[in-house]
């Protein structure tokens, strides 16, 4: 009907804009399901839809179907295992872990199959499970994947986001076994979204402490062990934004006097910020101006 439905996210979107625009004219066809939701005559609660784009569509554009992000938490998947058991692909560890799943009688993630497709009977479901279940490694991807149809759900109901955080809190108490179990079943430890998610929902909050803690406390778990070496600097540059916060070093204001080389100082510009509509100044240089102030840069970074 012309409505807007929603947005690719930003990665994917990267890896199809150019080849959409290139081969046909930035309209990609793809088949549509209505997920979650429900109107019982009394309440309507939110909807939400997914899109399915086919391999061949994708090849047709010149897009390598595998090279499209996908749902970190899907059994499907193509993961590689060396000689001695540990994935060339480690990423989640959850397709790794499900390759394996009839073969290694320690877990078992039959669980998974179960789950409904809606959101909201899965998190009821995956709550159940914790209750119950006592092998760390099922744990874990219980957790991981209530954590993340807890995060999808936060537009749904406004208490998914602090239930996400509880989640993430009781996680984070059990990781220790479950690194444990990593190690001995990979000999690294997986991407674990949890201290990312968790860096970040706290920068957004402007609690720096928090967003310290957690960027080091996914550090020290990772110890040297990371199978993804990028999840590790991606904490990195959370430590270091939250400690530059936490400690701000005082910029000394440039005084219009010319410099003792004879080159003349340079000349500033009064910009407006189409966020928060304040006003900044900057060095005027030639190029595209910034649209939004450094204040908002940073939080929407």
């Amino acid at each position: 009907m012309g409505q807007l439905l929603g947005y690719i996210p930003r990665a994917t979107a990267t890896q199809l804009s150019a080849a959409m625009e290139a081969r046909c004219g930035s309209v990609l066809e793809g088949v549509g399901f209505i997920v979650g939701g429900w109107d019982d005559g009394d309440s309507i609660g939110s909807y939400g839809v997914r899109v399915w784009i086919g391999k061949e569509a994708l090849n047709r554009i010149g897009v390598n179907p595998s090279a499209v992000q996908r749902d970190p938490y899907t059994r499907s998947g193509s993961a590689s295992t060396s000689l001695h058991g540990a994935s060339s692909d480690l990423d989640t560890g959850f397709s790794n872990a499900w390759e394996t799943d009839d073969d290694d009688d320690s877990y078992d993630l039959s669980w998974y199959e179960q789950l409904p497709e809606a959101d909201r009977p899965a998190i009821e479901m995956l709550r159940k499970l914790l209750a119950t279940e006592a092998d760390p490694f099922d744990r874990h991807f219980q957790y991981s994947v209530l954590e993340h149809r807890l995060y999808r759900c936060r537009t749904l109901y406004d208490s998914a986001l602090d239930e996400y955080d509880t989640t993430c809190v009781a996680h984070d108490a059990e990781m220790a076994t479950m690194r444990a179990v990593f190690l001995g079943k990979w000999g690294k430890v997986p991407r674990l979204d949890l201290y990312r998610q968790m860096a970040i929902r706290q920068s957004k909050a402007h609690d720096w402490n928090a967003a310290l803690w957690w960027s080091e406390r996914g550090l020290a778990v990772y110890g040297e062990d990371a199978a993804r070496e990028a999840a590790v600097e991606d904490l990195m540059k959370r430590r270091i934004q939250a400690v530059a916060k936490l400690n701000p070093q005082p910029v000394q204001p440039r005084t219009p006097a010319a410099t003792t080389s004879g080159l003349a100082a340079p000349s500033l510009e009064d910009l407006d910020c189409k966020s928060c509509g304040a006003t900044f100044q900057r060095v005027k240089v030639k190029g595209r101006k910034p649209h939004l102030c450094p204040d908002c840069r940073t939080r929407r970074d």
